[in-house]
């Protein structure tokens, strides 16, 4: 995006919302349906012709941990303080800690909230899997090192790359599934379109953006 615009330059506004979400991949969408079914207008802004992001062209692992269903399902102990010392130790020289504490503590819930818009899991682990791709029957992976030196004995290794189920790659599945639930929920979407400047007012709170739909 350019610098912001004054709203005093505005001369006339082409659609209006309560909440206008720019970008329609899991954080957009995700933020979309929030806000819908809290009960506001929502208007989602994607440059592309339809929704997904980076999300859409993953191989769909969400990261989760703490003591999920489908870690216990495989057979693999892990706890919210476990899943945060190895994410302190992985996380470089400076970690966020209150981040990370806030990510770890909240990964439950966070799974609970995918699960309950539609996306599925599997707890199993393919022990021939390589790491790098998903194959079929695999549910859950090691895919930030948590078995390997250092890590594994800093913190028990427990494997956190929940693979999204129901197709490949997984990721369109995740956000077919999240897009829906936006939409459903209320959200008005706005495709080939580009934000390109915040509007602020006077007082410098956003009000507003500007965007450009086929040029």
């Amino acid at each position: 995006m350019t610098a912001p615009r004054a709203a005093s330059q505005i001369e006339n506004w082409a659609d209006e919302a309560d909440v206008v979400v720019v970008g329609f991949g899991a954080a957009g969408a995700a933020a979309a349906f929030e806000a819908a079914t809290a009960g506001a207008d929502v208007l989602v802004l994607e440059r592309a012709g339809a929704a997904g992001g980076a999300a859409a062209m993953s191989d769909g692992f969400v990261y989760l941990g703490g003591g999920t269903p489908e870690q216990q399902s495989a057979g693999f102990e892990d706890s919210v303080e476990n899943m945060k010392a190895f994410l302190v130790a992985a996380c470089g020289p400076s970690p966020d800690e209150a981040k990370i504490d806030l990510y770890c503590e909240r990964s439950l819930e966070h799974r609970e909230w995918l699960v309950a818009r539609g996306v599925r899991f599997l707890g199993t682990v393919v022990p021939t899997a390589n790491g790098t791709s998903p194959i079929d029957g695999e549910g859950l992976m090691f895919t930030g090192g948590e078995n390997a030196y250092p890590f594994d004995e800093l913190a028990r290794p427990a494997p956190r790359g929940h693979v999204v189920q129901g197709g490949k790659p997984g990721g369109a599945v995740l956000m077919q599934t999240l897009s829906a639930a936006a939409i459903d929920a209320g959200g008005r979407t706005s495709y080939d379109t580009r934000a390109e400047a915040l509007v602020v007012d006077e007082a410098n709170r956003v009000v507003g953006l500007v965007a450009s739909r086929y040029g």
